[in-house]
């Protein structure tokens, strides 16, 4: 269970680290609108680029309330996965097992060998497949950045 706790403690100090960064990004966002709109009111800015920075607002705000959502997301996730007991729980037996055969090594057959070194293989594949889920889904949550960015206005010359 200690193990259970730390890696709680370790989520929670992420958490709170990016939440710091998303609201430090969040009043940076504020307080470029608050740039833009100065911009709005001059009368060198024609419509059209009202209009453009306008869109850029938009699609920021969006941009920022799509990453909160997915952050959100994830983290309930994570602690919806931690909080499982009987995830804990399996962990803590296998880790007691292993151990007690490792003690054990000395007296043990050669077919438990081998019987264990398969289950050794399988529970490192498990962990893999397991790390490999979640850096697919970082890179996924890398990824909505680009995909959410707005098409660029610039023309072409022809």
């Amino acid at each position: 269970m200690r193990n259970k706790e730390i890696v709680k403690q370790m989520i929670n100090f992420q958490k709170e680290s990016l939440e710091n960064c998303f609201s430090m990004m969040v009043t940076l966002q504020l307080q470029a609108e608050n740039i833009l709109n100065f911009f709005h009111y001059l009368p060198v800015i024609s419509d059209e680029g009202k209009k453009f920075m306008q869109q850029r607002t938009d699609a920021y705000k969006k941009w920022i309330d799509d990453l909160k959502k997915i952050m959100d997301e994830g983290y309930s996730r994570v602690e919806e996965f931690c909080d499982n007991n009987k995830m804990m729980t399996f962990r803590e037996h296998t880790e007691h097992m292993y151990q007690f055969y490792l003690n054990q090594s000395k007296y043990i057959s050669h077919d438990v060998k081998n019987t264990l070194e398969m289950m050794d293989a399988t529970y490192k594949k498990g962990c893999d497949e397991f790390k490999k889920y979640v850096d697919d889904y970082v890179l996924s949550m890398k990824n909505v950045y680009y995909a959410n960015q707005p098409p660029s206005t610039e023309k072409k010359p022809k």
